[in-house]
């Protein structure tokens, strides 16, 4: 256990100076590490059960090294980001990796149906899943787009509250749930996109099902859980015996305390001489999360083709439903897209109305929709706002109303290439089980 003084808590027994009381299977030794070598060889040792999965990119694989330190944190910190295994093929290995995440946190996993259903539902029985005690909330197989308005509560919640399946008390629980999602091709809606890590694998090949490993994870971490704690909390103390060093510019909002306890020690390993496991921040992953959103992209496509149209001229609602009916054909089919209506006579100025109210003031491409404050002829006029940007997630505003250029262009995205495509640790053989470092383990 680690306190909120950033000490590592070994000993058995009421702790008076954190207030923490330990009850373990057997006596902990936590040696401490300031040699660099073991450090990395510390690391190596913890990495070992998911070194062979085929990440897609050093994202991926830094993502799969910070899972596994939220599954072994998430008891003591108040919040904590999912995990998404998603890949473009069945037989990948996403059921594997999750369930290897799931028994280091717990040694079991409880597992859901492969969607959510009504939203209401979905609340009590998270509840209910919290007053049982579940450690672990696993949803396998969640294919194609993943939206829960329930899910995203409940991740940024450290006391969950609702009512119970079948009653009308309201009832309030302790959360440290370790959610964990897979799916093909799987793709994070809304604010989903910045409360999970989406770790991504793929085989490139027609049957991945097929390979063969000299070891089978699932079995390796059954039988080496105790080992593998004792290497993650290892790792931690000597991060933290450093000063915990905050490398990572910023805090992650919302998961506070992961970010001091798996985040900012990642960056601490990245800095480490030669950056040894190709590691990058972390936080990259919201980033790159946004930029596979569909509800992202079709608000975009209607704010590019709004501003087009009216630059940053206000228009009343009926006046916009009246011009789709014989111009603005981009403005229209981006419209049409993005509320899902089939055809103009299906979209009425209410569903506009509700639409735009759902997506004000919300940043895409550099620009978001605004609603004056005043009304005209009893209605609310909109408009376009331009912000000039810093960086894709940090805009400034510019005063307004802004001039926008006759045609606004999308940003052309640059694919993300792997430097690492075929890593393994510096003398490290993924094949072989890790041999002990020398007086690492006392």
């Amino acid at each position: 256990m680690i306190s909120d003084e950033n000490t590592v808590v070994t000993r058995q027994g009421y702790d008076k100076a954190s207030g923490i009381f330990l009850t373990a299977s057997s006596p902990w030794n936590i040696p401490e590490l300031t040699d660099e070598a073991q450090i990395i060889a510390t690391a190596q040792q913890f990495w070992y059960p998911l070194s062979q999965f085929p990440y897609d990119s050093s994202l991926s694989r830094t993502l799969a090294f910070a899972a596994l330190l939220t599954s072994l944190t998430r008891s003591f910190t108040p919040t904590a980001p999912g995990i998404l295994v998603t890949s473009p093929t069945a037989g990948t290995g996403k059921t594997k990796l999750a369930s290897v995440l799931a028994l280091l946190n717990s040694g079991e996993a409880v597992t859901m149906p492969a969607k959510f259903g009504n939203e209401e539902e979905t609340r009590k029985e998270l509840l209910a899943l919290l007053i049982n005690g579940c450690k672990v909330l696993f949803v396998d197989n969640w294919n194609g787009e993943i939206a829960s308005t329930s899910l995203q509560a409940f991740m940024t919640a450290s006391i969950y509250q609702g009512r119970l399946l079948g009653a009308t008390q309201m009832i309030s629980a302790p959360n440290r749930v370790l959610v964990l999602l897979t799916g093909n091709n799987a793709s994070l809606q809304g604010d989903l996109n910045r409360r999970i890590l989406n770790i991504r694998i793929d085989a490139k090949m027609e049957l991945p099902g097929m390979r063969e490993f000299s070891f089978d994870p699932v079995d390796w971490i059954k039988q080496n859980r105790e080992l593998m704690i004792t290497h993650g909390f290892t790792l931690l103390h000597a991060y933290l015996s450093t000063g915990a060093p905050r490398l990572g510019k910023g805090k992650t909002a919302s998961f506070e305390r992961w970010d001091d306890l798996v985040r900012q020690p990642i960056c601490w390993l990245a800095s480490l001489a030669g950056n040894p496991f190709g590691f990058v921040d972390p936080i990259q992953a919201f980033a790159h999360n946004y930029e596979d959103d569909s509800d992202r992209e079709s608000l975009g496509a209607v704010l590019i083709s709004w501003a087009n149209a009216y630059g940053s001229t206000p228009k009343l609602l009926r006046e916009i439903m009246e011009d789709l009916a014989c111009q603005h054909a981009d403005l229209k089919n981006a419209l049409l897209e993005a509320t899902g209506k089939k055809s103009l006579d299906k979209l009425t100025t209410q569903d506009l109305s509700s639409w735009c109210q759902r997506k004000k003031e919300r940043i895409v491409t550099g620009l978001s929709l605004e609603k004056q404050p005043k009304k005209r002829n009893g209605t609310y006029p909109w408009w376009v706002q331009r912000h000039e940007m810093s960086g894709s997630l940090n805009p400034t505003v510019t005063p307004q109303p802004p001039a926008l250029p006759e045609q606004v262009e999308q940003v052309e995205q640059v694919e993300q290439v792997d430097p690492y495509p075929n890593w393994t640790p510096p003398g490290f053989n993924p094949f072989e089980p890790p041999e002990e470092v020398e007086n690492l383990i006392i």
